[in-house]
């Protein structure tokens, strides 16, 4: 049985949990390291040519060069780097920091670009409907039927048989009544899409949403109209609108696209206010 670390996810959890980046800090002792290396290196050769001009036997200038290798090795720096982050990790724990390793610090202090999630950190976590896009002979309650949302899950669109409420664009996914559950149902991520067949008027259709391409690809399109579905959904990433295709067709047939549902979901009050605050310390 597939359980724990033998299944996908698990496995990559391990791999997370075990993966060792190479820390900034070390890369700055080995440097350092490196560096001393070649110079006691330079100090040994000018050493040995000075003994052979003066006729000095080599013997007596081991225990110098000795030194000059002993004095290569930096025996204090690695205690010094870990005092100094201790009290970086101190100073940050005053400011209300969890530090869960002490080189955390010190690569934050070296960061210059910050990902962070969007859904929930900078944003109200509330998708809603801006804007629907039928295309050919559909309506918008035709591409709004099969892309009913799930009031558990506001950032996901279920694929359902019921009709779209009547309700004004804009407010918010998770107000919407639940629907009666697909007959099947599959996600498929790496197509970045999801299918379900459903049961309407005594038929079964096949319905999916997901990305613009995928979904197009899947019902025949041509690339020149693709292209120009690309340049709308361009338009719509560019006032931050996240675009969904819609499509319904036979159970074992070709399905035909319905249309474009642009989601959107606002800004957190204070996310100006965060994004103000992390530039400021990006100047300090």
């Amino acid at each position: 049985m597939l359980t724990g670390a033998k299944t996908y996810f698990g496995r990559t959890t391990e791999l997370v949990q075990e993966a060792r980046p190479k820390l900034h800090i070390e890369a700055v002792v080995a440097k350092v390291v490196r560096w001393l290396f070649v110079i006691v290196g330079v100090l040994i050769s000018v050493v040995v040519v000075l003994s052979l001009i003066r006729g000095a036997p080599l013997i007596e200038m081991v225990p110098l060069m000795l030194v000059l290798l002993m004095s290569a090795v930096p025996v204090a720096l690695p205690v010094m780097f870990t005092v100094s982050m201790a009290v970086g990790s101190e100073e940050l724990a005053k400011r209300g920091v969890l530090v869960t390793r002490l080189s955390a610090s010190e690569d934050a202090a070296t960061m210059d670009t910050l990902c962070v999630d969007k859904t929930g950190t900078i944003t109200m976590n509330q998708l809603a409907v801006t804007g629907v896009i039928p295309l050919e002979h559909a309506t918008e309650a035709d591409v709004l039927s099969p892309a009913h949302s799930r009031r558990r899950k506001p950032t996901k669109i279920r694929l359902t048989s019921r009709s779209w409420p009547r309700q004004r664009r804009g407010t918010s996914s998770t107000t919407f009544p639940r629907s009666r559950p697909p007959l099947s149902h599959r996600s498929m991520r790496k197509n970045r899409r999801t299918e379900a067949v459903v049961e309407q008027n005594g038929q079964r259709l096949r319905v999916m949403k997901g990305a613009m391409r995928t979904v197009a690809e899947a019902c025949g399109l041509q690339p020149p109209a693709i292209e120009t579905l690309e340049a709308r959904v361009s338009e719509s990433a560019l006032k931050g609108y996240r675009t969904l295709a819609v499509a319904r067709g036979p159970e074992t047939g070709t399905p035909a696209l319905l249309g474009l549902v642009s989601l959107y979901d606002p800004p957190r009050p204070d996310a100006k206010q965060l994004i103000a605050e992390l530039r400021d310390l990006a100047f300090r």
